[in-house]
C-alpha cells in the first residue's frame, strides 16, 4: 500500500514536470511564431498611414519558413517604395521647375507683345520669341510626358508588389 502510494505520487511528479515541460515549450513555440507576426502587422499599421521607415528584423529576414519569405517580401516592398516614392519627388521637383520656367517665358512674352507691338520690326521679334518660347513649351511638355510614363511605369511596379504581398500575408494568416 505504501509503495503503491510512493509509485503514485512519483507518477504525479513526473506527470507534471511532463506537463511544465510541455507548457514552457508550447509558449516559446508559440512566441517564436507570433512574435514576427505581431511585428509584421505593427510596421503594415505604420506603413498603412505613411510610415516607410519601419523595417522587419533581419533576424526574421534569416528564417526559412513563410514568415521569413514574408518578411524578406516586406522588407523588399519598403525598399522599393521608398525608390518611388524618391522618384515622385524628383519628377516634381522638376516638374515644378518646368513650370516655373513656362511661367517666366509666358510673362516675358506678354510683356514683349505689349511694349513691342508698335512696329512690324517689333512684332517680328515678338513672334519668333513666341516661337522660341513655345520649342521650350514643347521640350517642357515632352520631358513632363517623359517623366509620367516613368511615373506610370513605377505605379505598376507598386501594384505588383501590393499584390505579392497581399498574397503572402494571405498565405500566411492561412497558416496561422
Amino acid at each position: 500500500l505504501a509503495s503503491s502510494r510512493f509509485l503514485a505520487f512519483i507518477i504525479v511528479i513526473f506527470g507534471l514536470i511532463f506537463v511544465s515541460i510541455a507548457c514552457a515549450l508550447g509558449y516559446l513555440l508559440s512566441n517564436k511564431i507570433t512574435a514576427p507576426i505581431i511585428k509584421t502587422v505593427e510596421v503594415l499599421h505604420g506603413t498603412a498611414n505613411g510610415d516607410f521607415s519601419g523595417f522587419l528584423d533581419k533576424k526574421f529576414e534569416q528564417r526559412e519558413d513563410e514568415l521569413g519569405s514574408l518578411a524578406r517580401s516586406f522588407n523588399e516592398f519598403i525598399r522599393k517604395m521608398r525608390d518611388i516614392i524618391s522618384d515622385l519627388q524628383n519628377a516634381f521637383e522638376q516638374l515644378a521647375v518646368a513650370s516655373e520656367e513656362i511661367a517666366g517665358t509666358i510673362s516675358t512674352f506678354s510683356d514683349n507683345i505689349q511694349s513691342e507691338s508698335a512696329s512690324s520690326e517689333e512684332i517680328t521679334a515678338s513672334t519668333e520669341e513666341i516661337s522660341s518660347g513655345m520649342e521650350n513649351v514643347a521640350t517642357n511638355a515632352k520631358f513632363q510626358n517623359q517623366t509620367m510614363e516613368q511615373l506610370l511605369i513605377q505605379i505598376t511596379k507598386l501594384s505588383g508588389f501590393i499584390n505579392e504581398m497581399s498574397g503572402l500575408i494571405r498565405n500566411t494568416s492561412e497558416l496561422t
